[in-house]
């Protein structure tokens, strides 16, 4: 069995991205990336705001997430190193696989061991 644990380093797309507003994409929630960078000229109160709950939000999301095992009976185990990099370095991807493959309890770990879903 393969385990993963939940400080999973970040996604090579978000890496290294400190923005010109003053923080780093890698450590605060997805969603709320965009309207940090708006709210950086606009408001700089609100921005400190939702920066603050933002890495708050993060820090209890990683902490909360769960031990990640793939099973070794399924065949897409097997590739899930393999799809999280794909994930990370594409927009888009297909999966294909025979009925009983793990496609659809599988993939949703793959996601969150390649850093989506913070």
């Amino acid at each position: 069995m393969k385990d993963a644990t939940p400080e999973k380093a970040p996604s090579p797309r978000r890496r290294g991205r400190q923005g010109a507003r003053g923080f780093d994409a890698d450590s605060v929630m997805r969603r709320d990336v965009f309207r940090l960078r708006r709210l950086a000229g606009e408001d700089p109160a609100a921005f400190r705001a939702l920066l603050k709950n933002s890495r708050a939000d993060l820090a209890s999301r990683r902490t909360n997430t769960p031990r990640i095992e793939f099973p070794g009976a399924l065949p897409i185990s097997k590739h899930s190193v393999e799809i999280g990099r794909l994930l990370q370095t594409n927009q888009v991807i297909v999966v294909a696989g025979e009925t009983g493959s793990g496609k659809t309890t599988q993939l949703p770990k793959i996601c969150l061991q390649a850093g989506f879903g913070y």
